[in-house]
């Protein structure tokens, strides 16, 4: 592609960025899950889960409200795109074994 170099490195950034929010965002909702199904919810989780959703909320709206210009509208549909991809391959993995996914982290109870 005839995209110099310092522009590559943005778009990956932005992208890595895009990332970043998902996995946080994806591990406040797990944090919060977990509490629940182990019954230990407490005000301090419920309290950083808020800051964190609220946190998460703003950097997510800001960064797609408007949609990007330009070669970001591309970097934000190729996120989209990924993350759909690694839903899409959780729910196949899901599906075909969930015995397997059952298992994971079983051993890290005892931790």
């Amino acid at each position: 592609m005839p995209t110099p170099p310092l522009a590559s490195y943005a778009y990956i950034g932005t992208l890595s960025g895009y990332a970043f929010i998902g996995v946080h965002s994806t591990a406040i909702v797990l944090a919060v899950r977990h509490a629940v199904t182990s019954r230990t919810v407490s005000p301090l989780l419920v309290g950083a889960a808020l800051l964190g959703t609220a946190t998460m909320g703003i950097a997510i709206y800001f960064s797609f409200v408007p949609l990007p210009l330009g070669p970001y509208r591309a970097v934000f549909w190729i996120f989209i795109t990924l993350t759909a991809l690694a839903v899409g391959g959780l729910l196949v993995g899901l599906s075909l074994r969930p015995a397997r996914w059952r298992r994971i982290g079983a051993g890290l109870e005892q931790v």
